[in-house]
């Protein structure tokens, strides 16, 4: 496994924010979550819809499902 050279994840902050429009869609009336990563050295902010949260969180799942195959073979 490698590990980033920006280090490992220290804490998270999030905010959920609705859309009320865009430049394109006059009336969006949309969830967006911001989600904000800490490491030792940098914070990285993203911002994603609820399908990009879907996401994300299955991404998530099957890392950590792989790490633990790791682990326990």
């Amino acid at each position: 496994m490698s590990r980033s050279s920006k280090g490992s994840l220290t804490d998270f902050d999030w905010k959920l924010k609705l859309a009320l429009e865009s430049n394109k869609v006059s009336a969006l009336n949309a969830p967006i979550i911001e989600l904000t990563l800490h490491t030792e050295m940098d914070s990285v902010s993203v911002e994603m819809d609820s399908h990009g949260l879907d996401s994300l969180i299955q991404k998530i799942r099957e890392a950590l499902s792989k790490a633990t195959d790791e682990v326990t073979n």
